[in-house]
């Protein structure tokens, strides 16, 4: 598993300027499932009310395997520079 660089106060910062929108997504009535490697960033999300919906996998994004097939991958924000090989 790569670094995890987004500790409690990288993770914390990063909500405030980019607010989770996965959230109004699955009111909507869309399965979300999100790929995360940071346990910090995952507390973020599920502090906030309508995150019970959201399913999760703790893992790297790039080789991570949630078990369904998928129609759409959206990357958010700057995700895709995370993936460096």
């Amino acid at each position: 598993m790569p670094k995890n660089y987004f500790d409690a106060r990288i993770a914390a910062g990063y909500e405030r300027t980019r607010p989770t929108c996965s959230i109004p997504l699955s009111r909507r009535g869309v399965q979300v499932h999100g790929i995360e490697l940071s346990p910090a960033m995952l507390e973020q999300l599920r502090a906030k009310s309508g995150s019970d919906d959201i399913g999760v996998t703790i893992g790297d994004f790039a080789t991570a395997q949630v078990g369904d097939t998928i129609n759409l991958a959206y990357h958010v924000y700057n995700t895709i520079t995370n993936l460096t090989t």
